[in-house]
């Protein structure tokens, strides 16, 4: 993870024999749900904006 002005930068792998088509990547703020998933994309490239409520 790389953090630059308060922006999060995330690379995720998919290992070798792994297939993540058809999952959802699924994230958290402190320790809430964010409100935003996203559909892997192998090799994709997406920009969210993540919020939460609750979060600590």
């Amino acid at each position: 993870m790389l953090v630059i002005d308060d922006r999060y930068t995330l690379l995720l792998g998919q290992p070798g024999g792994v297939a993540y088509a058809g999952k959802t990547v699924r994230f958290k703020v402190g320790n809430s749900d964010a409100t935003q998933s996203q559909p892997w994309e192998q090799g994709g490239a997406t920009v969210l904006n993540l919020t939460a409520t609750g979060t600590n």
